[in-house]
């Protein structure tokens, strides 16, 4: 069982510096999806990729305002998203459902954690 977390903050800093609505903040994303799409591609190109289960989840522990920030309870700072691949995942399945706590609930139940429900 292995984890790996990788933190890619370019799109949070232009979102504090230049707000959502900027095209820093665009420039940001797709910064950070080529970064994403070079780990996927080193993820598929191990020799043993094909007999391992793997779970790749992309998120963000937050939105942002258009102008820029947030920690306030507005829709805009509060909603997020979960981008989700693996053998377990109906390829382009969309759901509105998915709340943050989800995230960790489904990287330990992929690890093989048992989950408290407490």
């Amino acid at each position: 069982m292995s984890a790996v977390f990788v933190h890619l903050d370019n799109i949070d800093h232009a979102g504090h510096t230049y707000g959502a609505a900027s095209q820093q903040y665009l420039d940001a994303i797709h910064g950070a999806d080529a970064q994403v799409g070079q780990i996927v591609a080193a993820v598929e190109a191990r020799p043993t990729y094909a007999a391992e289960d793997w779970l790749i989840m992309v998120t963000a522990d937050h939105g942002h305002t258009d102008a820029g920030g947030h920690g306030g309870s507005t829709l805009q700072e509060r909603q997020t998203f979960l981008i989700a691949t693996g053998q377990a995942l109906a390829p382009g399945s969309v759901r509105y459902d998915v709340k943050m706590p989800d995230v960790a609930a489904s990287a330990l139940v992929h690890l093989g954690i048992p989950l408290d429900p407490a």
